[in-house]
């Protein structure tokens, strides 16, 4: 996704840096969600649990099917004061929904939107998101 020497960018957050990676998650007691940051662009947000999310994560056993809700605010994830979406911008995107065994044995496989996550760190195979308002 880079072009010239790098210092210019094809999508917001992609020139020169990594990337933000976030997970959701339910609570253990079910009562649920929190967000964890994993890594910020630049590095220059430290990792650890996002109090500024708000995470909705519920579990309906009958129909087999876990729902998430979430949002934050831009200037938490970009790390800019100053960030104003607007529409028609474009940002790198991709997101993965991990399977992990109950038995504590890890990731039995995953289902991923625009690959970059699952097999390896990849941003140049995420795709964009374009903003509406």
């Amino acid at each position: 996704l880079y072009m010239g020497d790098g210092n210019e960018f094809v999508a917001y957050g992609q020139g020169g840096t990594d990337f933000h990676e976030f997970g959701l998650a339910m609570l253990p007691d079910g009562s649920g969600g929190a967000t964890y940051r994993y890594k910020a662009e630049n590095n220059d947000i430290e990792p650890g649990l996002c109090e500024s999310a708000v995470t909705a994560v519920r579990r309906n056993e009958e129909n087999k099917k876990t729902y998430y809700e979430w949002s934050m605010p831009w200037a938490y994830i970009t790390g800019k004061d100053d960030f104003v979406p607007k529409a028609g911008q474009r940002i790198g995107f991709s997101i993965l929904w991990n399977d992990n065994d109950n038995d504590g044995n890890g990731r039995k496989g995953w289902l991923e939107y625009a690959s970059g996550i699952g097999a390896s760190k990849n941003r140049d195979l995420f795709t964009y998101l374009y903003l509406v308002r």
